[in-house]
């Protein structure tokens, strides 16, 4: 029968900063302490870099209109506002931001001027997520850059005319697997890309399940992520952005049990 451990925080730290206090305990499958259980846990510690969820505003005054902080020149076109959000049963937020109207074909033409755009300073997550929705899927509507220096772009990510959404096919030569999956109208997805800094490529995940491991940048040269940009590009949709998450990850200090059925305190 196989050992579980359970852990469970002391402080509300965990969630917002370090250190954290641990209580860690070794049950059998049944919930009861195992008393030969000998050994440690490993536990992964997440740094928080960009956490935009959009509650009551959070996040979303480093949202800017247009292709450079001092640009005037604002497309009409596309409105981005805070509205509440339709319901999501895996996120639970109260508002999140929408963009409607059209701004044209972005993902081909790298009009910065359009859209709506949000400074990184150089960050290097690990893993990104975002939830996105679209009031339809026969037109194009969301459309999401990241970049790094000079508007170099790692991954373009769009809900397409097709009934899919995806990273752009042809924006990344030689690469064999399907980048894209079906998605509904009016429906929330979550987007995971787990980053490789190393190998400059990530994983693509909806939902929890990988579709795609390893994708390269488009761009080999970026280093870190300076800008990440999303846009609606038909004037009869409309698309919602929540909970844009970006994190690095480490491992933290294992975390020790030892003699028979005895919980220890870890921290890191």
């Amino acid at each position: 029968m196989a050992t579980h451990i359970r852990l469970r925080h002391l402080s509300n730290t965990i969630a917002s900063g370090l250190p954290a206090k641990l209580v860690a305990t070794a049950c059998t499958p049944s919930g009861e302490v195992d008393p030969d259980f000998d050994g440690t846990v490993e536990v992964t510690a997440c740094t928080s870099l960009v956490d935009d969820t959009f509650e009551q505003g959070q996040g979303f005054g480093q949202w800017r209109l247009g292709c450079q902080e001092d640009c005037t020149e604002v497309d009409d076109a596309m409105e981005c506002v805070l509205v509440p959000t339709p319901p999501n049963p895996n996120c639970h937020s109260t508002s999140c931001l929408r963009l409607s109207g059209g701004v044209g074909d972005a993902k081909m033409d790298r009009n910065w001027a359009k859209g709506c755009k949000r400074a990184l300073e150089q960050i290097k997550p690990t893993r990104m997520s975002f939830y996105c929705r679209s009031a339809t899927n026969n037109v194009e509507s969301l459309v999401l850059f990241v970049t790094g220096h000079n508007d170099r772009v790692a991954m373009v990510f769009s809900m397409r005319a097709n009934g899919t959404m995806g990273i752009e096919e042809e924006l990344i030569a030689s690469f064999d697997e399907p980048l894209s999956v079906p998605y509904k109208a009016d429906t929330w997805y979550k987007v995971e890309f787990a980053i490789d800094w190393q190998r400059k490529a990530y994983d693509f995940i909806v939902d929890g399940t990988r579709v795609a491991p390893l994708v390269p940048f488009e761009n080999q040269r970026v280093s870190s992520l300076g800008k990440v940009f999303v846009s609606n590009s038909h004037e009869q949709s409309e698309t919602y952005i929540d909970r844009l998450w970006m994190v690095e990850e480490g491992a933290a200090p294992a975390v020790s049990i030892d003699g028979p059925g005895r919980m220890c305190d870890g921290s890191w």
